[in-house]
């Protein structure tokens, strides 16, 4: 017999990134369905190449969780909107949330009609969309609600960390930085021993191999995974204790704002982390670099009083949120 197709289906589980920020979207995600009182609920992983699985097309409802997968229009844009249409001629719902919509073109943009309801993560995103006339809910990556359910900030006892990128030559500069000035290296990746799967296999045998003939043959990525800490809560401690963070990855933002850690942000391939700063009360001017700005970076600048207000009014904020959010999902 075939198996049952679950009433909420999550497609987009990133998990098999082995990528903190992605176990903290997916924990958060299952948790609010699970508080909204939903019992039939499956995962798929990623999202692009999943559209024709029968589980994906027939659920009664279907959350994408986009993350910053969508943006100059790259082929998942084109199958995720698609698949949404198909399910909306078939009178199924399908939400989008937790996502950014950067560089797409008009008409891709105005496709989303398609989803019954659109949840994005940033405000830059909300307002592009909001005058392009869609209904939606706005929140804040599901990271930065389950960093503050998880760990409490702590005082800051030491010095400053540093994270990785995903753009090869920020994560090779970053890491340099934290040779040079002797800062604890935080990549936001974990070893390959967390997860099951064809790409923790071939991260693992990558590894193996560098501990014989010599870490050269290592990527910029896969140091990150050699390097980075196993359990998600681990690395949470290690950002709240910091006295700051440089860091290229948008995830590593969200938690250093949840737990109070003044950062620098290097400039990424899209606006995403200029405009989590912007939706947290900070001026992008004062917490961002260049890439080529990280060989010089010397220290990690305390939040001003005025930036500190801004932040625990966010963050008191994330709680209302967040129950609306869980209402908003199933209604």
């Amino acid at each position: 017999m075939p198996e049952p197709t679950p009433s909420v289906l999550v497609l987009g589980d990133t998990r098999g990134l082995l990528h903190h920020g992605c176990e903290l979207v997916l924990e958060g995600l299952l948790k609010l369905i699970q508080e909204a009182g939903a019992t039939e609920v499956d995962v798929v992983p990623g999202l692009q190449g999943k559209s024709n699985r029968a589980d994906v097309r027939h659920a009664k409802l279907l959350l994408l969780n986009g993350e910053g997968m969508l943006h100059h229009d790259r082929p998942v844009v084109e199958e995720t909107l698609t698949l949404a249409e198909d399910r909306r001629r078939r009178g199924l719902r399908t939400k989008l949330v937790n996502f950014s919509w950067f560089h797409n073109c008009q008409s891709s943009t105005q496709r989303l009609v398609a989803f019954d309801g659109l949840a994005p993560r940033d405000g830059s995103t909300a307002a592009a969309l909001r005058e392009a006339g869609h209904p939606l809910f706005p929140m804040t990556d599901v990271a930065a609600h389950q960093t503050l359910r998880m760990i409490r900030p702590s005082a800051h006892p030491f010095g400053i960390v540093v994270g990785d990128s995903t753009q090869p030559r920020v994560a090779r500069a970053l890491w340099k930085l934290a040779q040079h000035r002797r800062w604890s290296s935080a990549p936001v990746l974990m070893p390959p021993g967390q997860r099951s799967g064809r790409k923790a296999r071939k991260i693992a045998r990558r590894i193996q191999v560098s501990q014989v003939v010599g870490s050269w043959v290592l990527s910029d990525r896969y140091r990150g995974h050699r390097d980075g800490d196993a359990k998600t809560v681990d690395h949470l401690q290690k950002l709240g204790e910091a006295e700051g963070l440089v860091t290229g990855r948008f995830h590593q933002v969200c938690m250093a704002l949840a737990l109070g850690t003044p950062f620098l942000a290097v400039r990424s391939n899209t606006a995403k982390i200029e405009a989590l700063c912007r939706d947290a009360g900070l001026d992008p001017t004062h917490r961002m670099v260049e890439p080529e700005e990280i060989p010089i970076v010397q220290s990690v600048p305390p939040f001003s009083a005025q930036e500190q207000k801004c932040l625990d009014d966010w963050r008191s904020g994330l709680h209302p949120q967040w129950t609306r959010l869980r209402d908003w999902i199933l209604s």
